[in-house]
């Protein structure tokens, strides 16, 4: 196991960033093509100081996946144009953040935790938690987890699985696939592109196509999250409702023979599936 410590310079002084890289059996460090190169820590115009720890430049690896996981903190992924994988800490406490990195097989982990010793635990807990910001080629497939942080998601095209406890969801792009389990956290999804399956208990649903797949599936199961989904106008659909006394606002007729499954099982008050000509502001808004 190799690991990289970098100094940065935080707000009071010194303070340090751990990047641990941990290969494992039959990944050699220096055979697989990973480089990590540090940069100095950045100042961050909202949310707190930004602590860049690193570049993974990629190569020859045939990385596939990666895997992004916090307590509380946030995480915010982007799509790059490039070849490489870029990693920053964001929140009070970044430039003290213990970073995690690990390459197993053809899957990128990170994950994130505050190293700040507080006398005053009490203090600790009022400070933003710390997070992560990932930028990654377009096209990887992703898997974020957190507690309660929220998840950020922008450009990505390849599989989406997002789980959360309480932490809300917002995702922008055409991805191939989206998954999302969450107890209480609200999502918001726009310029979606593929099939979606939603788990929560009591999240509110508020999604909004560019485009559908020719098959597949759009299941949604919640406890009393409520629904809002804007399809567009001409998309073809196998509707079914699996309601309680939900008020129903359901503007397409459904076709048995069509490819596409549209599945809501819940038991919220509001349900509304909608018909619009383009994604993003004409989604209709999940209240409740």
């Amino acid at each position: 196991m190799g690991s990289v410590v970098t100094e940065f310079p935080g707000e009071r002084g010194r303070s340090r960033a751990q990047v641990a890289n941990e290969q494992e059996a039959g990944n050699p460090g220096s055979a697989n093509g990973v480089a990590l190169a540090a940069e100095q820590t950045e100042a961050s115009s909202s949310g707190g100081p930004v602590a860049r720890i690193g570049q993974l430049s990629l190569g020859s690896v045939d990385i596939l996946s990666v895997e992004v996981e916090t307590d509380s903190g946030p995480i915010a992924i982007y799509a790059r144009d490039d070849n490489a994988v870029s990693i920053d800490a964001v929140g009070h406490d970044a430039a003290s953040a213990q970073i995690d990195l690990r390459l197993r097989g053809d899957a990128l982990q990170f994950s994130t935790r505050s190293i700040v010793q507080s006398k005053k635990p009490w203090r600790a807990l009022k400070r933003p938690a710390t997070g992560l910001r990932v930028g990654l080629p377009r096209g990887l497939t992703i898997r974020a987890t957190t507690r309660a942080g929220s998840v950020d998601v922008r450009g990505i095209t390849g599989d989406v699985v997002i789980e959360t406890e309480s932490g809300s969801v917002d995702l922008d792009g055409g991805c191939r696939s989206l998954t999302i389990v969450t107890e209480g956290g609200h999502a918001h999804l726009s310029n979606l592109a593929g099939p979606l399956s939603f788990r929560s208990v009591s999240g509110l649903l508020d999604a909004s196509w560019a485009r559908l797949p020719e098959t597949g599936a759009i299941d949604i199961k919640t406890g009393r999250g409520n629904v809002a989904l804007g399809l567009p106008a001409d998309a073809r659909l196998r509707v079914q409702f699996v309601t309680g006394p939900a008020a129903i606002t359901n503007e397409f007729t459904s076709d048995p023979s069509a490819p596409l499954q549209l599945s809501v099982t819940t038991r919220a008050d509001l349900i509304s599936v909608k018909k619009i000509e383009r994604s993003g502001s004409d989604s209709p808004a999940a209240s409740g």
